[in-house]
């Protein structure tokens, strides 16, 4: 299972519900592990991790990946740039 970091902000809107897209640069770091996923007709699952201790607090959560461009997340304001979209349709357990 693939996990990603996500800061605390995004951490709880996911688990609120509030936010149920996830965005990553388009890099060659995501390029590795997202572009498998990318056109999957099938659901898959991430763990998204508020930090980057064993410890700390995850997320499971089913969706697709896609690409796209520009972004709802203020950091990544730049409408020009490609993401991976990461679409969230469930939250299967916080940890």
């Amino acid at each position: 299972m693939l996990t990603l970091p996500i800061k605390k902000k995004y951490f709880d809107m996911i688990i609120s519900g509030e936010k149920t897209t996830e965005y990553r640069k388009l890099n060659k770091y995501y390029l590795a592990r997202l572009f498998r996923y990318l056109r999957s007709k099938d659901l898959i699952t991430l763990r998204l991790r508020n930090g980057y201790g064993k410890k700390s607090p995850t997320i499971q959560v089913s969706g697709y990946v896609e690409l796209g461009k520009g972004s709802e997340q203020p950091e990544y304001l730049d409408y020009e740039t490609w993401y991976y979209a990461i679409r969230i349709k469930e939250v299967i357990h916080v940890n």
